[in-house]
Protein backbone atom coordinates (compact mmCIF):
# COMPACT_ATOMS: atom_id res chain seq x y z
CA UNK A 1 0.00 0.00 0.00
CA UNK A 2 1.12 3.53 -0.72
CA UNK A 3 1.21 4.69 2.91
CA UNK A 4 3.29 1.77 4.05
CA UNK A 5 5.69 2.12 1.13
CA UNK A 6 6.07 5.81 1.82
CA UNK A 7 6.80 5.18 5.48
CA UNK A 8 9.25 2.44 4.62
CA UNK A 9 11.18 4.45 2.03
CA UNK A 10 11.55 7.68 3.97
CA UNK A 11 14.93 8.36 5.62
CA UNK A 12 14.98 7.75 9.36
CA UNK A 13 15.38 11.42 10.30
CA UNK A 14 12.45 12.39 8.13
CA UNK A 15 10.52 9.31 9.18
CA UNK A 16 10.70 10.32 12.83
CA UNK A 17 8.85 13.54 12.04
CA UNK A 18 6.15 11.74 10.09
CA UNK A 19 6.04 8.57 12.19
CA UNK A 20 2.81 9.62 13.86
CA UNK A 21 1.14 10.15 10.49
CA UNK A 22 2.51 6.89 9.13
CA UNK A 23 1.49 4.91 12.18
CA UNK A 24 -1.99 6.41 12.08
CA UNK A 25 -2.38 5.43 8.45
CA UNK A 26 -1.00 1.98 9.11
CA UNK A 27 -3.35 1.54 12.04
CA UNK A 28 -6.28 2.46 9.83
CA UNK A 29 -5.15 -0.08 7.24
CA UNK A 30 -4.54 -2.71 9.90
CA UNK A 31 -7.93 -2.11 11.47
CA UNK A 32 -9.44 -2.66 8.07
CA UNK A 33 -7.64 -5.98 7.66
CA UNK A 34 -7.88 -7.27 11.22
CA UNK A 35 -10.73 -6.86 13.69
CA UNK A 36 -9.75 -4.58 16.54
CA UNK A 37 -9.96 -7.43 19.03
CA UNK A 38 -7.63 -9.63 16.98
CA UNK A 39 -4.85 -7.18 16.15
CA UNK A 40 -1.34 -8.70 16.28
CA UNK A 41 -0.28 -5.77 18.44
Amino acid sequence: MKERDFCKQTPHSYFSTTSSICSKRLLQIRNRIFPTSEKPL
